[in-house]
């Protein structure tokens, strides 16, 4: 949590309103130093910190509605407005206390309950988190992560406290630094990791026990013996599958060799050959029996080289595990002279029972006089404040007589002013009407003056365009004399082209006539049909225009004398209001309107002023008397701490009065309580300690003796079933058993190479 800015009104002894603004008076700074002389509201700036996140003191001694501040005028509202952040989000809370206030109607005082409010601040804009003063302070204990009481011995310590801190007991202390450190998941975490471990330790001890069957029921040492027997076994079967293999395919081959048969001769000359192996055979008879017994009796004890093994595998098992027991008897021997050893040590530490009571009611009754030690120092100090107090009462009463009488000269003069003002203002009806009719006059003068623009700017308008129509009439006239020339020429044109083609005899087009005396005859050029209409369709333009050019005149004449009628309506109506020259006087009215509207406002701010100073001089008088009470409260809370101060001090042991030896003896207790607690504490955690251990050891002796036991009996069991193996087989000895198998008769390979050159 990083402060911000906090805000003090009306509490402890900050009677007006304080702000400290943390965070542009040190920037980014870390520390901060809070100093100053004894009595300068030092505590008090942790007291209203912790009053607007808890609703209690810094020293939780003192609780929200003994922190107003007592020199406090009634009507004064006693608040705290502390804004801090954490991490990059910031918060304002604004909480009072309980106390009593002046009524807003009538006399006497009410009482104001304590509230608070809290607000996350979001850029410009504040968002309600909570509201009233028990949920602001769940809310806040549930935000920082503490609790008021260990707000103060975490974050605060404030004067006094970290001695006490310091001397709690460790119940205390951890219960502290759990909140502080959040160690609470870390002793859960070690609470799930201490059961998964003894669910752990059941199943290996499960899985030992199963293993321990398993190699039992294989007769097996271990899993390696196991494996490797295994691995054996499916070597041979492989071994076997490829032989089996082989054999199907030679069978195959000479089935194959036989169905396409050969020669006779040739069969007859292996016969031959074979009845000449088999005299060289019959020669050499003796020797070969003797080799197929020895092989027969090689095979019989070939197959018991398994059995041969495993027996001497058992009586290797039984020497590792005699071994094994003798290691544990011997762990179990050196744990338990440590156990005799830890024994005495933790009884003669309970026998010191006496002697750690005894020393713990010391250091208890210790403390209790380090208590009473700074409840007198509190006395003593509390004396002597109220001595200052009552000093301070009686100089502000006599300086708020001297500021009352101030006061009071400076509300005469401000009635004095007030009535010359009221004066000065009741003239403002006469000269309203007054600045009424010029600002009459002024605006009729600027209407006639725009009426009369607007009469010569249409008058102009009128005569431009009755030009522009005349000049239309001009041109539509030219066009149309154009247009009958042409027509003209056209008419006398057809007439001569007309006579040309005339005969004598022949009738005429025109008349019917068959004489032609005069025909019709023209030197000029005729207009083409495109042109003479050409000259038609100019001539009917101009003519449009020419409306348009004499009706937009007469528009604009109409506009004109419109605008005049109204201009000389106007200007008569100023002939008849204002006919004489009035200005001088209008211009006067305006500038006493001025000295009006001065005075008003003069008047409106010395209302205010007498009302202000009306209430400074209640406040004032107000002060003086509560002055007045604070000396003589201050004077007798001096008396009853003198009192108290010698009442407490009687239950102080005088040789316990000097602080620096009581707080030398105290920790000299203190020292030999944790020691003799450390001493049994240890003494009692190693005994049980190695009593686990011990138990632990002598389980596993156990465990290793009947190991011993079961491998002898799997040893036994398997020398029994090996000799009996060898009596079956025909030997005799186990000697005689080792002697057929001496040599390459061991090898299976040369064993069967030996039975194929006997075949």
């Amino acid at each position: 949590m990083r402060p911000l800015k906090l805000e003090i009104s009306a509490f402890g002894p900050y009677v007006d309103k304080v702000e400290l603004d943390f965070e542009k008076g040190l920037g980014s700074s870390d520390f901060f130093l809070i100093h100053g002389p004894t009595g300068a509201g030092k505590t008090s700036i942790l007291d209203a910190i912790c009053f607007a996140l808890y609703g209690s003191s810094s020293g939780g001694e003192r609780e929200g509605s003994m922190l107003r501040a007592e020199q406090a005028e009634p009507s004064k509202e006693t608040e705290v407005c502390f804004t801090f952040s954490l991490g990059d989000r910031k918060y304002r809370i604004r909480r009072n206390p309980t106390y009593m206030k002046k009524k807003i109607r009538g006399e006497g005082l009410t009482k104001k309950n304590a509230d608070a409010v809290l607000y996350r601040l979001r850029d410009e804009d504040e968002e309600l988190l909570e509201h009233s003063s028990d949920k602001v302070t769940k809310y806040i204990e549930g935000l920082l992560g503490f609790e008021s009481k260990q707000f103060r011995q975490v974050v605060l310590l404030p004067q006094g406290e970290f001695k006490r801190f310091l001397m709690a007991d460790s119940g205390e202390r951890q219960i502290i630094l759990n909140v502080l450190f959040k160690t609470g998941i870390y002793r859960r975490i070690e609470e799930i990791l201490r059961d998964k471990a003894k669910s752990l330790a059941v199943e290996v001890e499960g899985k030992r026990h199963e293993r321990t069957v398993l190699l039992n029921e294989a007769r097996a040492a271990d899993e390696e013996e196991l494996i490797k027997r295994l691995e054996e076994v499916q070597s041979q079967l492989k071994d076997r599958a490829q032989k089996a293999e082989i054999f199907e395919k030679a069978n195959k081959k000479a089935q194959d060799e036989l169905q396409q048969g050969k020669r006779l001769a040739e069969q007859f000359a292996k016969l031959e050959k074979a009845r000449q192996l088999m005299k060289a055979d019959e020669d050499k008879k003796p020797d070969v029996e003797s080799n197929r017994k020895h092989l027969e009796r090689a095979d019989k004890a070939a197959a018991l080289i398994d059995k041969e093994s495993f027996a001497a595998k058992g009586e290797r098992e039984l020497k590792n595990r005699q071994r094994e027991a003798a290691d544990a008897d011997e762990s179990l021997a050196s744990s338990e002279k440590k156990l005799n050893t830890a024994r005495t040590e933790y009884e003669k530490r309970q026998q010191e029972e006496s002697l750690r009571k005894d020393s713990e009611e010391k250091y208890r009754k210790l403390n209790e006089y380090g208590v009473i030690l700074k409840e007198l120092q509190g006395l003593a100090e509390a004396a002597k404040i109220s001595g200052r107090e009552a000093s301070v009462a009686r100089k502000q009463a006599d300086e708020a007589a001297k500021e009352l009488a101030g006061m009071q000269k400076l509300l005469q003069e401000f009635r004095e002013g007030a009535k010359e003002a009221e004066l000065t203002a009741g003239r403002e009806q006469a000269v309203l009407m007054l600045v009424k009719q010029a600002d009459r006059r002024d605006a009729m003068r600027k209407h006639l003056d725009e009426l009369l623009d607007r009469e010569r700017e249409a008058e102009g308008l009128s005569l431009k365009l009755s030009g522009e129509a005349k000049k239309a009439a001009e041109k539509a006239q030219e066009k149309h004399t154009a247009w009958e020339r042409l027509w003209v020429l056209a008419q006398e044109g057809s007439a001569a082209f007309l006579a040309k083609e005339l005969a004598e005899g022949d009738p005429c087009p025109v008349c019917g006539s068959i004489d032609h005396p005069c025909p019709a005859a023209s030197d000029a050029v005729i207009p083409s049909r495109e042109e003479l209409e050409k000259a038609e369709e100019d001539m009917k333009k101009q003519e449009e225009l020419q409306r348009r050019a004499e009706k937009a005149s007469a528009e604009a004449k109409s506009s004109f004398e419109a605008a005049a009628a109204e201009r000389r309506t106007v200007q008569e109506a100023w002939d008849k209001d204002f006919a004489g020259d009035n200005s001088e006087e209008l211009a006067t009215a305006r500038a006493e309107m001025a000295k009006v509207e001065q005075a008003k406002a003069t008047l409106e701010m010395l209302k205010r002023d007498i009302k202000d100073t009306e209430l400074g001089e209640e406040k004032l008088r107000v002060r003086k008397e509560a002055a007045d009470q604070k000396a003589v409260k201050s004077a007798e809370k001096a008396a009853r701490s003198k009192g108290s101060f010698e009442e407490k001090q009687k239950q102080l042991p005088e040789e316990y009065r000097d602080g620096g030896k009581l707080s030398r003896e105290t920790a000299k207790a203190g020292q030999l309580v944790d020691e003799l607690r450390k001493a049994w504490k240890h003494a009692e955690d190693n005994f049980h300690k190695l009593e686990l251990e011990c138990a632990s050891r002598r389980k596993a002796s156990e465990a290793a003796k009947e190991a011993v036991k079961a491998a002898a009996v799997q040893a036994e069991e398997s020398k029994r079933d090996f000799e009996e193996a060898v009596e079956a087989a025909g030997f005799s000895s186990r000697e005689e058993y080792s002697m057929i198998l001496a040599g390459p008769w061991r090898n299976s390979e040369a064993r069967d190479k030996l039975r194929a050159r006997l075949k």
